[in-house]
């Protein structure tokens, strides 16, 4: 770790186990500052009768970040209004962070 930074800027290793969706939420919300509202499908597969729940990506405040199997759709309005969709979980992620912190 390098000085003044902390363990959520290091890159994760190619040989750590692949992100779950509850990590990468997490890791969102954490760099929103904002609490990730949102429930997994409780269903085996999707009708038009079973998907009437908001479901995950949700950030109150702040918008949507959804992550449909690798590919990840961001569409907040705050801190910065951000339009985007990214493959891949840590890009997205990366992606956020320098966002983010451009400002800063």
């Amino acid at each position: 770790m390098q000085p003044g930074g902390s363990e959520r800027t290091q890159v994760r290793s190619l040989w750590a186990a692949p992100m779950t969706l509850e990590d990468f939420y997490a890791e969102c919300a954490a760099l929103l500052g904002a609490q990730h509202e949102g429930e997994a499908f409780p269903y085996y597969k999707r009708t038009r009768w079973n998907n009437r729940k908001a479901g995950r990506g949700r950030f109150p405040g702040c918008g949507l970040i959804r992550a449909y199997g690798d590919v990840v759709q961001i569409h907040l309005h705050s801190p910065k209004p951000i339009v985007m969709q990214i493959a891949g979980l840590e890009e997205a992620l990366v992606f956020l962070q320098t966002e983010l912190n451009d400002g800063v």
